[in-house]
């Protein structure tokens, strides 16, 4: 009962959400861009934190 009842919440918070867009493909468009933008950000941090490797600076033609 809990999890259909929280799948029934997911679903409409997800329906009221998505109704306030004029476009709802562009809305979800622009979120998973910033997902993936974050998400690529983030790799380089560990990469360059935690391993010390720096894509920036290892760019070809990049001094």
């Amino acid at each position: 009962m809990d999890h259909q009842t929280l799948e029934e919440d997911r679903n409409r918070f997800y329906e009221v959400f998505y109704s306030v867009f004029d476009d709802q493909s562009a809305a979800m468009n622009s979120i998973l861009k910033g997902k993936e933008s974050f998400n690529q950000q983030a790799f380089k941090n560990v990469l360059d934190k935690f391993v010390g490797v720096n894509l920036e600076s290892s760019k070809p033609g990049v001094r």
